[in-house]
């Protein structure tokens, strides 16, 4: 009878220790803030896909449903329409945005991008920067792209009016270039420009620049779900934390990661590793950079010509990246 009613005894804390176990996994999914984030399906979010593909929001009870899009720009276009609360969003979108005063922050930087060029075909009669006068250069408006090529052709005193701007979403200009149809040149970021370049073969030829434009991947969210959850951030920004830390010390696994997110070959994904440097931040040079883009907004944009430069330092929030940074 003894061993039976010890055997007894035994079972009932097993289950009362089983429900207590589900009780307390309950509460854990349940205390998880649910946030939606958009972001580019491209090389510019790997710190995204890094802290999602290997768990790092959900350790800080952050659910995130996530929405690859094609373009930073189709992301800040979620943000403002409210479909979503956070988005990976570059400093063009910002620069553009900020003339409609959106209520938005931008929370930090997770990456850097030094993979903007202008690729074009040599049988078109381009074999030096100066030939691109008078060619068909394709470009996606209000984005890096369209900074880039413009920016470029200006420093090497090409007038904007010696070129046609064709503007095309980034798999149409990939095919348009290998092709042949419509465009003699591209601005296009990776994998596009790999694509192009392998395909085309020595019939390419590159001009890249990276002491005129460096791009800046951030984490930007809702003014009003940035109020109402402040612990989302925190735990957003903690996970890219982790990320980096995971990137910096696991390459090999981050790139079979990526290359699987992005649907792309791993020889790919090395040959453009190196263009991207992964550190969550926030400096100057951001706020620098979108500055100099508004100017460049206003003076080539045609529709912001009598427009005033936004104030664009109120779009930016510091504290709960420092926050963080601090508590380490």
């Amino acid at each position: 009878m003894k061993t039976r009613s010890l055997s007894y005894k035994v079972i009932i804390l097993l289950v009362t220790a089983l429900a207590l176990y589900g009780c307390n996994q309950a509460n854990d999914k349940s205390n998880a803030i649910k946030v939606n984030l958009t972001a580019p399906q491209t090389a510019y979010s790997i710190p995204t896909i890094i802290a999602i593909e290997k768990g790092f929001f959900k350790e800080n009870k952050i659910t995130v449903n996530i929405n690859y899009v094609k373009t930073g720009k189709i992301a800040m276009d979620d943000l403002l329409a409210g479909k979503a609360d956070f988005a990976n969003i570059v400093e063009t979108n910002v620069a553009f945005a900020g003339f409609s005063d959106p209520k938005i922050k931008v929370l930090g930087n997770i990456e850097k991008i030094y993979d903007a060029v202008i690729v074009a075909r040599k049988d078109r009669g381009i074999a030096k920067e100066a030939d691109l006068k008078d060619k068909k250069i394709g470009v996606i408006l209000a984005t890096t792209s369209q900074v880039y090529a413009e920016t470029f052709l200006e420093s090497r005193g090409i007038d904007k009016k010696d070129v046609t701007i064709v503007n095309l979403l980034p798999p149409a200009l990939q095919s348009g270039i290998i092709e042949g149809s419509g465009v003699d040149a591209i601005s296009l970021w990776q994998p596009f420009i790999y694509n192009v370049q392998k395909a085309l073969g020595n019939n390419a030829i590159t001009f890249p620049d990276r002491k005129i434009f460096t791009g800046y991947m951030n984490l930007a969210g809702s003014n009003n779900f940035i109020e109402k959850n402040p612990d989302a951030v925190d735990g957003l920004l903690k996970g890219y934390e982790k990320a980096e830390a995971f990137l910096l010390s696991n390459k090999a696994e981050s790139i079979d990661i990526v290359a699987r997110v992005l649907n792309l070959n791993k020889a790919v994904v090395e040959k453009i590793w190196e263009e991207y440097e992964f550190k969550l931040s926030m400096d100057n040079a951001i706020l620098e950079a979108i500055i100099k883009e508004g100017k460049w907004i206003i003076k080539t944009q045609k529709g912001f010509e009598k427009k005033v430069l936004p104030d664009y330092s109120k779009f930016f929030d510091s504290s709960y990246l420092k926050k963080i940074q601090l508590n380490k």
